[in-house]
């Protein structure tokens, strides 16, 4: 019988599916595509004589104050679209039961009702009251 890695084992037996996802990708990542976006505004800048200590540092803070509310929402969508287009893809594994991330996000956990509080956590059976019958 084939070992399951703990975490898999531990999401089992509570009757939770553990679901895989890509691999590290940046394009996954909106901070990722934020520091991208302040490095490359820095970056631009960038002049033979520049000191690290001083005229770098006030160009990072220069171009960290650059990072907008719109630009992270952007970003966040930039993910979403990600997501959605890989779970629609062949690559998506068992993602492709969910038409989309909102629909993922939504569905509720596979879980047993008798195992977890509505606030996630688990029950300690030992300090239960006893059920009247």
């Amino acid at each position: 019988m084939k070992r399951l890695p703990v975490p898999q084992q531990l999401m089992q037996d509570k009757h939770f599916e553990l679901l895989y996802t890509p691999p590290y990708v940046s394009d996954l990542q909106p901070t990722e595509m934020i520091w991208a976006f302040t490095k490359h505004l820095v970056a631009r800048q960038s002049t033979f004589n520049r000191t690290q200590h001083e005229a770098a540092a006030a160009q990072m803070r220069q171009a960290m104050d650059a990072v907008t509310a719109d630009l992270c929402a952007k970003e966040v969508n930039h993910v979403e679209g990600w997501i959605d287009s890989f779970i629609a893809s062949e690559k998506a594994g068992s993602l492709s039961r969910w038409p989309n991330l909102a629909d993922l996000i939504a569905s509720p956990p596979a879980a047993d009702a008798d195992d977890i509080h509505a606030d996630g956590d688990e029950e300690d059976a030992e300090n239960q009251p006893p059920d009247d019958e």
